[in-house]
């Protein structure tokens, strides 16, 4: 396939998602809607609109996430409990969209020797609409650029709810002839704009709940919508020391199973020493509406409306990284293994500007870090450390320890701990709105995590357990107001997963199984199941393959956290404890060489259970039974 031609595919996916696209939100000067008031009188219905990106061209792999959701982008697929916390320095508020964002962590990079391009199109009920593009490919002279971009429109559960997600990234990179320096300058822009609700669609799923006050109010609506748009800048260099062994060889993986083929690129070889060089600008913006606290707007006082007024916050930072990567040693050893101690050490200083109102802060911020790894036939060990020295997170430090060994040629056992010591958030320390004003002085959080793992390679069984202890926890209590808890507590999770094959019928489980001390401040459910049975067989010398099956997800029930929009966070709760039905969804994947074609309908038994087990989140009900259609194909030489 030919460079004219994987541009010709980009153009033409592009027409099609455009095409079908659904209507954008609508700009409205004021309108008047309607909202249900709970228990708690003095507090709207506010939900969340956010989504979970589901791996929807394979079903059988994906997370065992108890309220994952496929048919819907619009309803909090998960709970912000079920994100483990990987966040360290400065972090602003917790990070709802992670999830979605395109960012250096998760920025794919092709450097292969020819054009490669990855088209998606998903689309589905409530006017659901998913599109993907990935185009990558050499211009020459050791130039390599690559694109990424997504777009995301869906319609939720609630009138005017809606969504509309656009992800832009760009890469370009340069590797010297003799590969002893490369250049890569990247580009990422994360555009969200969500109008989180306008008073209930269908009321079937508020029946017969004691929690509910159903009585309206009506509330007039000033292009109530929340708007965040994320733009980073990144360039790195690096220059190698010493000789450089250049292999270049890349292939595309073609698998024998239902799972996306996998672009595959032996880069240059790294020299004993190298330098390496970061600087990133990252800005984050925030277009949200604030409702003015009206004491007539009740349900007692139906004719009374709520006014409306918009609220914009700011961050910006400049991050800069130098440091040196070297190995220790070398040793081929007469079988031909050769282990490795390699080191790294850099120093990060970055300067922090937030901008919230008259919630206003500047600083900056210096730290420093390292890490060594070793690396011999059978076992690996990393030891990684980062201190911050100056700045609002002054005194944060982690500790991360990780090791693995192969007992034979079928086990692995690994374990790994890791020491945090961090600033709570700085949205918990300080903020001002319409509703909230405060300024506190927490202590930093302390965290304490131990996990072990034994891993089959034969048998596709695996178990692993994590212990984790929580000093100084911070959390947003029921009132939406940051509170730290004074006691320590602990997490234990326990899972297991197994593949049991039979032929053509394959069986896959997954068990996670969770304890929290009494005296923890957040809930989890303390088990979730996910099961997937299916039938796969492939045709044609394997140039068609194919699975039908079910998936089946469960969980106990427990306190699910709530969602504010006035600060965009998530809240811990103790007044709501809905339970819960099984989820099924059937799904039908077929994959013709380079082309995937994923059919499924979930949550086929939404009709068979009681509607008060019909709630994914809290205050927000699982997406019924929804048809969807994905295709992705892939181009290459």
């Amino acid at each position: 396939m030919n460079l004219q031609n994987s541009f010709s595919c980009l153009i033409l996916l592009f027409l099609i998602f455009t095409s079908v696209n659904a209507e954008e939100i609508q700009e409205e000067s004021s309108k008047t809607v309607y909202y249900y008031f709970f228990e708690n009188a003095e507090e709207t219905f506010y939900v969340d609109t956010l989504a979970k990106e589901s791996h929807f061209f394979d079903p059988v792999n994906k997370p065992g996430y108890f309220s994952l959701n496929t048919g819907n982008t619009g309803s909090p697929n998960l709970s912000l409990a079920e994100i483990p916390e990987q966040g360290f320095g400065f972090r602003y508020a917790p990070n709802l969209l992670g999830v979605w964002n395109r960012n250096p962590e998760n920025l794919k990079v092709y450097k292969n020797t020819f054009p490669y391009t990855d088209l998606s199109l998903l689309f589905g009920g409530n006017e659901k609409v998913m599109a993907r593009a990935i185009h990558s490919q050499p211009i020459g002279r050791g130039f390599q650029i690559s694109g990424d971009f997504q777009r995301i429109n869906s319609k939720g559960a609630y009138n005017r709810q809606r969504n509309l997600n656009n992800h832009l990234s760009t890469h370009l990179s340069y590797v010297s002839p003799l590969a002893d320096h490369t250049i890569d300058f990247a580009f990422f822009l994360n555009n969200h704009r969500g109008q989180e609700n306008g008073g209930l669609e269908n009321i079937n799923y508020l029946n017969e709940n004691p929690g509910i006050n159903k009585e309206l109010v009506p509330i007039l609506l000033n292009n109530a919508e929340r708007n965040i748009s994320q733009n980073s800048f990144l360039l790195q260099q690096k220059w190698r020391i010493g000789n450089t062994e250049i292999i270049q060889r890349d292939t595309v993986a073609m698998n024998d199973t239902i799972q996306n083929d996998t672009l595959l690129a032996v880069l240059p070889e790294p020299s004993n020493n190298i330098i390496f060089h970061k600087i990133e600008y990252k800005t984050s913006n925030h277009r949200f509406t604030d409702f003015n606290p009206n004491e007539n707007a009740y349900p007692d006082n139906v004719n009374t409306t709520v006014d409306s007024i918009h609220r914009n916050a700011q961050v910006r930072i400049i991050d800069q990284r130098l440091g040196f990567r070297g190995r220790i040693f070398e040793q081929k050893n007469e079988d031909g293994n050769l282990p490795m101690l390699n080191y790294a050490i850099y120093q990060d200083f970055a300067s922090i500007n937030v901008q919230n109102l008259n919630s206003n802060a500047a600083f900056l911020q210096f730290s420093t870090g390292g890490s060594l790894n070793f690396l011999s036939r059978r076992f690996s060990s990393a030891l990684e450390a980062e201190f911050i020295y100056s700045g609002y997170n002054s005194g944060d430090f982690q500790v991360t320890s990780e090791s693995s060994y192969d007992i034979n040629k079928n086990w692995i056992i690994n374990a790994g701990y890791r020491y945090q010591q961090s600033e709570p958030y700085f949205i918990m320390q300080q903020n001002e709105s319409s509703f909230f004003s405060y300024e506190n002085d927490f202590e930093k959080t302390t965290v304490h995590s131990l996990h072990s793992g034994l891993q089959s390679k034969k048998s596709n069984f695996s178990v692993n357990a994590s212990i984790q202890f929580f000093n100084n926890y911070t959390y947003f209590n029921d009132l939406y107001s940051p509170t730290q808890h004074d006691d320590m507590f602990l997490n234990l999770d326990l899972s297991v997963s197994h593949q049991l094959n039979l032929g053509r019928f394959h069986l896959k489980n997954y068990l996670l199984a969770r304890y929290l001390s009494d005296k923890a401040p957040i809930d989890f459910p303390a088990f979730q199941l996910h099961h997937s049975l299916f039938f796969q067989n492939d045709l044609f010398n394997q140039a068609l393959t194919f699975n039908l099956g079910l998936d089946i997800r469960h969980r106990e029930s427990f306190f699910m956290q709530g969602y504010d929009i006035v600060n965009n966070i998530y809240y811990e709760q103790r007044n709501w404890k809905p339970s819960y039905h099984p989820v099924v969804d059937i799904f039908l994947n077929v994959k013709i060489q380079t082309v995937r074609v994923s059919l499924s309908l979930t949550h086929v038994n939404s009709d068979l259970f009681p509607q008060e087990t019909d709630w994914g989140s809290y205050r927000y009900p699982i997406t019924p039974r929804t048809f969807q259609l994905g295709i992705q194909w892939l181009f290459y030489n």
